[in-house]
């Protein structure tokens, strides 16, 4: 993998052995769900647009249909946690 010249650090893609994915927040499980239904409702929205939108969504949003976001992005944090120790060890 090529170094930059001024610091010394690797640049490029991921390489063998790289660090795990650090989990999604219940947010970004939100968007992640929702993106695509409202891309095809609203296709004209631009990217900072539809962002915007989602964060209105997810504000507007009560606690009982956070839920199942907050779930997913627990799991994932154990994952992450797991994998993290592993990857250290």
């Amino acid at each position: 993998m090529a170094k930059d010249k001024k610091t010394g650090v690797a640049k490029g893609g991921v390489g063998k052995g790289a660090a795990p994915k650090r989990g999604m927040s219940s947010f970004m499980w939100f968007c992640k769900a929702k993106r695509a239904e409202l891309k095809k409702e609203r296709p004209e929205l631009t990217f900072g647009e539809m962002g915007k939108v989602l964060g209105e969504m997810w504000k507007d949003l009560p606690e009982a249909k956070k839920a199942p976001y907050v779930k997913q992005a627990e799991d994932d944090k154990k994952r992450y946690m797991k994998e993290k120790a592993a990857y250290g060890s």
